[in-house]
């Protein structure tokens, strides 16, 4: 009986000998085959599906296995890298383009009056200057028109006998208007908030003293002293 007992407890350990080394010789060539379809799949750039297959392998390891793993994470990060960078330069070329659109469709000197509110802009707002020039020795009016958003003054158009002749872009930086009244100057050319002196030239007996007391809002001393005649 012990005899038989003794043979029967070799058979079984024989036997889970042999399906422990078939276990194992299996498990390795799993691992292998792994191993070899990751190599491949690198090769072609498919690193999301190599990297998945390198992970899977826990009990058996190959010697480069771990610099293959972080080969993987380092190309699909650089790709993942690599697509926001194109589609920031898409996003920029779509800036750009709406950007160079908008251009086409802003006021711009030359065009005629009636055309500026039918510009990106809209039309224009209810805070309107004037202001005169002379052309050939006569007073004409002009107007200047503005644009705002909720940011301040955006826009400003100068029309003069039915043309645009001169434009403020601030789109990129809105300006926040003084309530002064100012008067804005070019060579030979006189702008004022209304037909009336706004600074009261009158009250100065020489250009020499009203040029002192307002020089920053003239172009030069002939520009202040223009307008200083012209209001007396």
């Amino acid at each position: 009986m012990k005899k038989t007992a003794l043979k029967i407890s070799v058979i079984i350990a024989s036997i889970t000998v042999i399906f422990v080394t078939l276990g194992l010789f299996g498990g390795y060539r799993w691992a292998e085959e792994n191993y070899s379809d990751a190599k491949s799949l690198i090769d072609e750039g498919k690193y999301v599906i190599a990297l998945e297959k390198l992970e899977n392998i826990k009990f058996f390891t190959f010697s480069d296995q771990q610099e293959l793993i972080q080969n993987c994470r380092d190309a699909i990060q650089a790709e993942k890298d690599e697509e926001e960078r194109q589609q920031e330069l898409k996003t920029k070329e779509l800036i750009k383009k709406f950007e160079e659109e908008d251009e086409k469709n802003l006021p711009y000197v030359g065009m005629n009056l009636s055309e500026i509110s039918k510009t990106s802009l809209g039309k224009p707002s209810d805070n309107i200057e004037h202001f005169t020039r002379t052309v050939d020795g006569v007073q004409h009016q002009g107007t200047i028109f503005k644009f705002y958003n909720s940011k301040g003054l955006i826009f400003k158009v100068e029309c003069f006998r039915g043309k645009v002749t001169e434009i403020w872009d601030y789109r990129k930086n809105p300006q926040t208007e003084n309530t002064k009244k100012s008067y804005s100057s070019s060579k030979n050319t006189r702008k004022s908030s209304s037909l009336i002196d706004p600074y009261n030239a009158k009250d100065y007996v020489h250009p020499d003293d009203f040029y002192y007391d307002y020089y920053d809002d003239f172009y030069d001393y002939e520009d202040a002293e223009d307008y200083w005649e012209s209001n007396q």
